[in-house]
């Protein structure tokens, strides 16, 4: 892709995708829980003062984009068995048009600058999630559209040959420019179907390391100063291709999204 470089690892790191060929081979799963009271509280106030109206899950979104920013090491994929450090930052999440059974799922994809505000990153993720919920030709609902409707054997050649191409750099930018699957991070909000977060998998499919999702927010017990407090947790689980980078950049990064989610202020 345009602005992706290759990047030179440590000799263990180069063997890693041929120990491992699959992502679902090296994924690492990471349970963390970010106490948000503050998070509530700031929420609440923005909502009065702005005329755009946020939840969690845009506090969730801009903690992922600045971890990727502080810590561009987690903004790598594997491809053709070799890494590679993307040029641009890209979060993929899917989203219900309507919170109904029958309601079509929608997946996003958003690329972001690094040095874009908050009130410019609302902007932006409201505006997209709008235009999502009223568009009938999202990319993957036009690949899905056009695949689906292909015989079954001349789709798993044709399901062969874009694997073929991507493993030697020549799958046309049109074709994953506006993938989700082909993104920094992938995410998820369970919590706005009132459901608790889960593990999910890393897709094949793509050049995406990570899957983050956020579950419903819950009251907590908490051991502090000795003393027993309630508190209000958002769960969050990470599944992650750890062939991209080692255990201690990644939980760095990874703390460092929790710190942003509980004290939103001292980021903005």
């Amino acid at each position: 892709m345009v602005g992706d470089k290759r990047v030179d690892v440590h000799p263990y790191r180069v063997l890693m995708p041929y120990i491992m060929p699959r992502r679902s081979d090296a994924a690492v799963f990471l349970e963390i829980d970010a106490e948000v009271e503050k998070t509530l509280e700031f929420i609440e106030k923005y909502n009065k003062a702005s005329h755009k109206k946020i939840t969690v899950f845009y506090v969730f979104l801009y903690s992922v984009l600045k971890s990727l920013i502080k810590f561009p090491e987690l903004n790598r994929y594997i491809r053709g068995k070799r890494i590679y450090q993307r040029g641009e930052i890209s979060i993929a999440f899917s989203m219900k048009v309507e919170k109904t059974v029958e309601s079509p799922m929608k997946e996003v994809k958003l690329r972001f600058s690094s040095d874009i505000g908050f009130d410019e990153f609302v902007e932006y993720v409201d505006d997209s999630i709008n235009k999502a919920r009223v568009s009938v030709d999202l990319d993957a609902d036009k690949k899905s559209r056009i695949f689906s409707k292909v015989p079954r054997l001349l789709l798993m050649i044709a399901i062969k040959m874009i694997y073929l191409l991507d493993f030697f750099c020549i799958l046309p930018r049109s074709f994953t420019r506006d993938d989700p699957f082909f993104s920094s991070v992938f995410v998820t909000n369970l919590g706005s179907l009132g459901i608790g977060a889960v593990f999910h998998h890393l897709y094949e499919y793509g050049n995406c390391p990570f899957f983050i999702n956020i579950g419903k927010i819950y009251k907590k017990a908490v051991v502090e100063n000795d003393r027993v407090a309630i508190k209000e947790i958002l769960p969050i689980r990470i599944t992650f291709d750890e062939r991209i980078v080692d255990g201690f950049t990644a939980s760095r990064g990874l703390l460092y999204m929790k710190d942003v989610i509980e004290n939103t202020v001292r980021y903005l």
